[in-house]
């Protein structure tokens, strides 16, 4: 059993996510994610809570999608493990910060409606845009039988 701790956010995307690669070539993105929420008073007035602020990390194939398919102000259903970041900034103070390594991010279709085009990959590793592609049965059709060919007619040459 895994001692990991997942979790699962609804925001709002604060910046464009960029595509980055590392050092190896995996490529990766980090999105802004905020969430305030909002509670009724006994008045029957709204007001809004504390907004609170996620980093969300998404690496190779998710990368890629969140940065064609996401932007500011998108409404988003965040899925993954938490984990911390450490590092030191530059006057060696030591920092430490709470980053979503996420395994699914998609619009939150509550808010609004998305479009969805499915990527595949080619032999080479690029992804490919099938959305208009037909789906071909998994095995090949079979070859006719002689059942199945008729020859044609022959034609006649008139006898005169």
């Amino acid at each position: 059993m895994s001692n990991d701790v997942y979790v699962t956010v609804a925001g709002w995307v604060a910046k464009k996510p960029d595509l980055r690669v590392t050092a190896d070539k995996t490529e990766w993105t980090t999105v802004r994610v905020a969430n305030t929420p909002r509670r009724r008073k006994p008045d029957g007035q709204w007001t809004d809570g504390k907004t609170e602020w996620y980093e969300v990390k998404a690496w190779g194939d998710l990368a890629q999608n969140v940065v064609k398919s996401v932007d500011t102000g998108h409404p988003v259903i965040v899925y993954g493990r938490l984990s911390s970041d450490e590092w030191q900034t530059s006057e060696g103070q030591d920092r430490k910060n709470l980053v979503i390594n996420a395994q699914i991010i998609g619009h939150d279709l509550a808010r609004g409606r998305t479009d969805f085009i499915r990527v595949r990959h080619d032999a080479a590793g690029e992804p490919v845009d099938v959305s208009d592609a037909v789906e071909l049965p998994d095995a090949p059709p079979s070859a006719p039988t002689p059942d199945d060919v008729t020859a044609p007619e022959p034609e006649l040459e008139p006898a005169f």
